[in-house]
């Protein structure tokens, strides 16, 4: 994992574009209307990029430490934390699960910065089953304005790197 740059955009919107696809293959919602928007996160400096030495870019996600003001509650707002989002892999890497990589690297991130917990946040019940095989909890169900809004936690840990290959 490292910093996007600007020099990311292109192949940011790539592994988008091609997690797009395979999600449309099983008639489920993609990003691909946003995929020009999300990859320009890429020159904002708070994206990070997934390498393969062979591939290169092969995941992105955004970490921040700002959150959603909604649905958290003060007490929780006022925790050190950082807010993971738009995490998204190449499907053609699924077997390695990057993601799973990913979500690791953040809670590893997060404690190394002197933070309490890594959260986020997602739609769909089956995002949050996945999320959950990756130690992460369900917080909090919010009702948006179109949405009913998953908001997850897990606690900061320092994780050895092994743990995070498995």
């Amino acid at each position: 994992m490292r910093p996007a740059t600007g020099d990311d955009t292109s192949a940011v919107k790539d592994v988008i574009l091609a997690r797009s696809a395979w999600l449309e293959e099983r008639g489920r919602p993609t990003w691909r209307d946003s995929a020009d928007d999300l990859a320009a996160q890429a020159s904002m400096g708070y994206m990070w990029v997934l390498e393969s030495d062979s591939s290169g870019v092969i995941g992105c996600t955004t970490l921040q430490e700002e959150h959603p003001p909604w649905g958290w509650t003060p007490a929780e707002l006022a925790q050190p934390a950082l807010y993971l989002y738009t995490t998204a892999t190449h499907p053609a890497w699924r077997h390695y699960k990057p993601g799973t990589l990913i979500a690791f690297w953040a809670v590893d991130h997060a404690a190394r910065h002197d933070k309490q917990w890594v959260r986020r946040g997602c739609f769909f019940p089956g995002l949050v089953r996945y999320y959950e095989t990756q130690g992460f909890h369900l917080a909090h169900e919010v009702e948006r304005t179109h949405h009913r809004v998953y908001l997850m936690a897990r606690q900061a840990q320092r994780l050895p790197a092994g743990a995070m290959l498995r």
